[in-house]
């Protein structure tokens, strides 16, 4: 009897091992096939691109209507579900946040002479219609699959915003990026490039061309503006000859330089200063991951509603008395409580302002510049628009995006002037407290249920 109580309760936990199996991997196969994306910013926020939002935005100032027909993938396909899927969750956003946009999935199987009444041949296209124009986005340049790999990475979005760019700037602006001095790349789409500030430029109606330094020898009058985005050497006496004379003909500048320029200071009348930047209320008690609120950014037309950005370290300008026509206006400043350290500081060492040494007081962050009516943006630093920071702080790139128009001298009214939201910003000792919350239950259940299951045996 005792025998075969045991067998008994044998068979139950092998059983209910087996059936653990299978549920763990039914549900694999269920992550695998319904793709859930939970998006807990304020009004989902973030669950489209930023820039395809002020896309669908501005083309809903212009009156255009958007009708997008999605072609189903071709059934036979393993992914095609989750293809499908995907399409259709990235089309229900799409329509959530703009009211002119309407969709329609379409069985290219069953209901062939829609596809062939529109001109499709293929599966998985994208038909988007706005206004009286129309572009077809391929299903090649809707998912991407590497050769040898598994799965799919849906990159149907970004074909959407060139598209769409292409219909509502068909005169884009120039913009120029100087190039041969070691700057950012706005061509890198790594983690440590700038590829999301290029596209935000691009949005707002602008085509990136590179300016050879080596090749210059002055600055085109055709340029809507140009770009030195933190150059790693010195840009020499010739070259800064070359900005100054573009910038007092009328020329639009975007000038990021951690190195202190000679011939410029005096031109655009600021002091490039040196230290780490250190603003009470923004660094503690987390100071290498400063968040500063909105409350500090002025003069920028487009920023409605609450927004934080972080911005990393670096040096900031100091306005002097301006005079032939050039006006200053702090964009993000320090308050006055405020400073700039000049000591040296440890990796884990807070900031502490010494009298006579740090400097204080509201020094700008980043400036703009009136130069009889055109205008133009200083900073020290632009490592917090780089594509990794804007990953984990979206609204780095809504600022970018609300400087680009301030450039433009587009009002709110003006611009697709979309609310912004502040997304939850957590600093790296709260991940690894949440890291932890989440792990170390785990081990502590098992561990509880195994006892359970030894005391009622021994019990027994």
């Amino acid at each position: 009897m005792a025998v075969d109580s045991i067998n008994s309760r044998r068979g139950q936990q092998v059983f209910v091992g087996l059936l653990s199996v299978a549920i763990f991997i039914m549900l694999i196969q269920i992550a695998k096939t319904v793709r859930t994306q939970v998006d807990l910013s304020r009004e989902q926020q973030f669950s489209v691109s930023s820039g395809l939002l002020d896309l669908l935005q501005l083309s809903a100032k212009k009156n255009l209507s958007i009708h997008i027909t999605a072609f189903s993938a071709q059934q036979g396909r393993r992914d095609a579900l989750a293809r499908n899927q995907t399409v259709e969750d990235m089309l229900m956003q799409l329509s959530r946040h703009s009211d002119n946009l309407q969709w329609t999935m379409v069985d290219f199987d069953a209901e062939r002479n829609i596809a062939m009444q529109m001109g499709v041949s293929s599966y998985g296209t994208l038909v988007v219609e706005v206004g009286d124009d129309r572009f077809d986005v391929p299903e090649r340049n809707v998912f991407y699959k590497q050769i040898g790999g598994q799965g799919f990475q849906f990159v149907g979005e970004a074909s959407l915003e060139d598209g769409l760019r292409q219909i509502l700037f068909p005169n884009p602006l120039r913009a120029g990026v100087l190039s041969g001095v070691g700057g950012r790349n706005l061509y890198d789409t790594t983690p440590s490039g700038f590829s999301n500030l290029m596209k935000t430029f691009e949005n707002n109606g602008y085509t990136i061309e590179k300016i050879p330094i080596l090749e210059t020898q002055n600055f085109s009058e055709d340029l809507d503006v140009l770009l030195v985005l933190e150059p790693q050497s010195a840009l020499g006496m010739q070259v800064e000859q070359l900005l100054a004379e573009y910038f007092q003909g009328g020329g639009q500048l975007w000038f990021v330089s951690d190195l202190a320029p000679v011939v410029l200071p005096s031109i655009f009348q600021v002091q490039w200063s040196e230290g780490v930047v250190a603003e009470p209320s923004a660094l503690f008690p987390y100071w290498d991951y400063p968040i500063i609120p909105s409350t500090r950014i002025e003069e920028v037309d487009g920023l409605m509603g609450d927004l934080s950005f972080v911005l990393q370290r670096g040096g900031a300008l100091i306005s002097e008395s301006a005079n032939d026509g050039i006006e200053h206006h702090g964009i993000v400043k320090l308050s006055s409580n405020g400073w700039l350290e000049v000591d040296e500081i440890g990796q884990q060492q807070a900031p502490k302002f010494t009298n006579g040494i740090d400097w204080k007081g509201s020094a700008n962050m980043i400036m703009g510049l009136h130069n009889d009516g055109v205008r133009s943006i200083l900073m020290r630093d632009v490592d917090w628009l780089q594509n990794s920071m804007i990953a984990e702080v979206p609204a780095n790139l809504q600022l970018a995006d609300a400087l680009i128009k301030w450039l433009k001298q587009e009002t709110q009214s003006d611009s697709a002037g979309r609310k912004l939201s502040e997304p939850m910003l957590i600093t790296q000792p709260q991940l690894s407290k949440i890291r932890w919350s989440v792990l170390l239950p785990l081990p502590l259940i098992i561990t509880g249920f195994g006892v359970l299951v030894w005391w009622r045996r021994d019990g027994k």
